[in-house]
């Protein structure tokens, strides 16, 4: 119901940003809403069972509403691959072209920091080692973050985002999906 208020309230005149795809998949999901594939292949080629794992049904009328209405995908998300390389690595320990695929990551905000330890302690973390593990559960947390930031701002940079609006949707802890709509970009 909240898309479809956006929708409305934007005069069709909108994008849906969506954690769920990730940006090598852009390509597949304009395919998708131009209705050159279907579902079952958009499933298949953004590989959505590993790569977001979560059953497909919970998004399918959201889905179904954006095709219907030919609005366009924005896949702002990294692969599960990449964060696992960051998980590895750290942000330092990628290769320059790896780094060259990022936008600045900001790892130096004290408060956001603080709010993800309480996040990760709540889900019975709290006996971790903070100094290794969360590090790397920050990094990957504040990389996710900062290019599905930066995906929104390309977009609405794009001439195929002129006078467009953006909406986004993304999964909450447990099992909700939570939505934001803007007319400019999101502030970092």
């Amino acid at each position: 119901q909240v898309l479809k208020e956006c929708y409305k309230r934007s005069g069709g005149n909108l994008a849906v940003g969506m954690e769920m795809f990730k940006r090598p998949h852009q390509e597949i999901l304009d395919k998708w809403t131009n209705g050159e594939i279907s579902e079952k292949d958009l499933l298949y080629s953004t590989d959505w069972d590993y790569e977001w794992g979560y059953d497909y049904n919970h998004y399918k009328e959201i889905m179904d509403f954006i095709r219907d209405n030919k609005i366009p995908v924005v896949a702002l998300n990294i692969t599960k691959e990449f964060g696992k390389t960051i998980r590895k690595k750290g942000i330092e320990g990628l290769s320059d072209e790896e780094k060259e695929t990022l936008p600045e990551i900001d790892t130096t905000d004290v408060y956001h920091r603080k709010y993800l330890e309480r996040i990760l302690m709540s889900h019975g973390h709290g006996d971790i080692d903070m100094s290794g593990l969360f590090e790397k559960f920050y990094q990957v947390q504040c990389t996710w973050e900062d290019v599905m930031a930066d995906s929104i701002s390309k977009y609405l940079s794009s001439p195929q985002a002129k006078g467009k609006k953006i909406s986004g949707i993304r999964r909450r802890w447990p099992y909700h999906l939570s939505f934001w709509c803007s007319k400019e970009s999101i502030p970092k």
